[in-house]
């Protein structure tokens, strides 16, 4: 490359400029032309972004390219994010100051800042296909920070490396369910602070609960059901304040709900069915007011059911069945006006039905079966309407 070659550049823009995120205006009514000389000389500080047509060299044809996209934003149909290289949302003069900037310069391969083509091959094909590009070569930084929501569902995953996802620091939903995963690696969610929606739902996990989760603070849906986690809920869920739904149900988890747990305002969703869990359910628990399903059976549960659940004003789903719950089913039971179904069968539930049941006018489905219950039945449950399975 001639490195004393002058390259003359000449621009059609219009003088009538209105400072709106630096972005020109066109009008027909006023037209200069801006000339700009640059002199084409190598640095250190080449962006890659400015290689539209992947030449290694940013010249006149990545400079005619960049013309046409100038003066379009995010959001009007004819933007595309390769074009964008301050990342701002709008192609506007900062941008043709970074072109300008790398104009006549060589782009080593080097420059692909984030190595997209070593990743794992279905995380590769997928971020490649969501970029504006036609190879992985093609994908920089840029456009993995633009990427928004990822799908790796049903993709045959066995294995993943810990850099697969680096890169996408604007990342906010990541479904991987349904693959063959028996692990993620440490370091797996490194530059993903954005989350807030992540499923590993239906895979072969054998692992803990990773602990990396748990930095995720914007988190609010979180489903892991369907694999095979070993080891004790942790109590640093319940820093996941943002939590709206969380799923853990058919895993091999053993130990005690933590109270923490009732720390999650904003839950909406608590399913721990089917795992190895004992002790007693936290108190605390009544504290999720936002709570519409609460599904703990299949587990080893015992104590009594705790009245504090009364105060779970939203709930719709309470399913306890298939522990060994004792005592009588209190009475505060009967608080829950929005209570669609009511699970308590397989347990070692005593005494007699509360009458309070005969308020839950939105109930459906009532299961009291295979427990120690004794007297007669309320007379108050026949005025249960919506009524239409009852044992």
């Amino acid at each position: 490359m001639d490195l004393t070659r002058k390259h003359k550049i000449i621009l059609h823009f219009s003088t009538c400029c209105e400072r709106s995120g630096m972005l020109l205006k066109r009008t027909p009514l006023f037209m200069t032309i801006l000339t700009v000389l640059v002199w084409g000389y190598a640095s250190a500080n080449t962006t890659p972004s400015a290689d539209f047509d992947g030449d290694g060299v940013v010249g006149i044809p990545d400079f005619l390219i960049f013309v046409e996209q100038f003066g379009s934003s995010r959001g009007d149909g004819t933007y595309q994010a390769k074009y964008d290289l301050d990342g701002n949302g709008v192609i506007g003069i900062p941008d043709f100051l970074i072109f300008v900037d790398s104009f006549g310069k060589e782009v080593p391969s080097q420059t692909v800042v984030v190595p997209v083509c070593d990743r794992t091959s279905a995380v590769r094909d997928s971020i490649v296909a969501l970029a504006p590009v036609s190879t992985c070569g093609d994908v920089t930084e840029v456009h993995l920070s633009a990427i928004d929501s990822l799908s790796l569902s049903g993709a045959r995953l066995t294995a993943l490396k810990a850099g697969d996802l680096s890169g996408l620091t604007g990342l906010t939903k990541l479904s991987m369910q349904e693959n063959r995963l028996s692990s993620l690696p440490d370091g797996f969610f490194d530059d993903l602070n954005a989350l807030t929606s992540i499923n590993v739902s239906f895979n072969r996990l054998t692992t803990s609960i990773p602990s990396e989760l748990f930095a995720l603070s914007d988190l609010t849906y979180l489903d892991l059901r369907g694999n095979r986690l070993v080891g004790e809920i942790p109590s640093a869920l319940g820093n996941l304040s943002n939590l709206e739904e969380l799923y853990l149900w058919n895993n091999r988890l053993v130990g005690e709900i933590p109270s923490a747990l009732g720390n999650l305002s904003n839950l909406m969703v608590l399913s721990l069915s089917n795992n190895q869990l004992d002790g007693e359910i936290p108190p605390e628990l009544g504290n999720l007011s936002n709570l519409t399903v609460l599904s703990l059976w299949g587990n080893r549960l015992g104590g009594e059911i705790p009245p504090e659940l009364g105060n779970l004003s939203n709930l719709r789903i309470l399913d306890i069945e298939r522990n060994r719950l004792g005592g009588e089913i209190p009475p505060e039971l009967g608080n829950l006006s929005n209570l669609t179904q009511l699970w308590l069968n397989n347990n070692q539930l005593e005494g007699a039905i509360p009458t309070a049941l005969g308020s839950l006018s939105n109930l459906t489905a009532l299961y009291l079966y295979s427990n120690q219950l004794e007297g007669a039945i309320p007379t108050a449950l026949g005025s249960l309407s919506n009524l239409t399975a009852l044992y």
